[in-house]
């Protein structure tokens, strides 16, 4: 059996999901503490798993926080390395002097489908 869990972590949920076999078997939300969010993450595991010990092929995390806090202006100023992927231009994601795009491309599953440059 190959189980992946993926975790997405925004400003006021977290979001999980259980896949065996590329199926969802259990999905999860639970708040997302901004004091605490190891903590959440942690209840979020200990909902999808269950108590069970899975072989675990792979745990992905995903999050706006980063982004919220760019958007807000509530950090110091970043550059951005963007890989545009597919069918999408590039210059659509030019947003300011600190953009860097990088070529290749990976897709949602994380397969290489063109090597990064």
């Amino acid at each position: 059996m190959a189980y992946i869990i993926g975790i997405d972590i925004g400003g006021t949920h977290a979001d999980g999901v259980l896949l065996e076999n590329e199926r969802v078997v259990a999905r999860q939300k639970v708040p997302a503490d901004q004091d605490n969010l190891v903590n959440s993450v942690i209840i979020l595991l200990e909902r999808l798993l269950e108590g069970e010990m899975l072989p675990l092929t792979r745990v992905q995390l995903s999050t706006t926080l980063c982004t919220n806090a760019i958007v807000r202006n509530t950090v110091d100023p970043v550059a951005m390395f963007i890989q545009a992927g597919p069918g999408m231009n590039p210059e659509f994601l030019n947003c300011g002097e600190h953009v860097h795009f990088v070529d290749g491309v990976i897709d949602h599953r994380g397969h290489v489908l063109g090597e990064p440059d």
